[in-house]
């Protein structure tokens, strides 16, 4: 599930970040960002992969424990980013 909205423009906050082809790690990896680069993306999936906004890309916002890694990007100071979800899912009793 993707949700979309308003560009938003990300930091790279890890010393390097691979820009991938499709949203997931075994895909072609087309290039790496730095610390301090800045991406916009205007889409991103419930489970933190960005989509840069010239469609040349995507890339992890966070690795969520996995190798031992946390934030590889966050969004700049001051921008909003949109849940993907509005409101909590879950069971519901009848």
């Amino acid at each position: 599930m993707t949700t979309t909205g308003p560009e938003v423009l990300w930091e790279v906050v890890h010393p390097s970040c691979p820009l991938r082809a499709e949203p997931h790690f075994d895909a072609k990896v087309l290039g790496w960002k730095q610390r301090g680069n800045h991406i916009s993306c205007s889409e991103i999936t419930t489970d933190g992969w960005l989509k840069i906004s010239d469609g040349r890309g995507w890339m992890l916002s966070d690795m969520q424990g996995l190798h031992g890694l946390g934030s590889l990007l966050q969004p700049r100071r001051g921008q909003e980013v949109d849940l993907a979800v509005d409101e909590r899912q879950g069971w519901k009793q009848r």
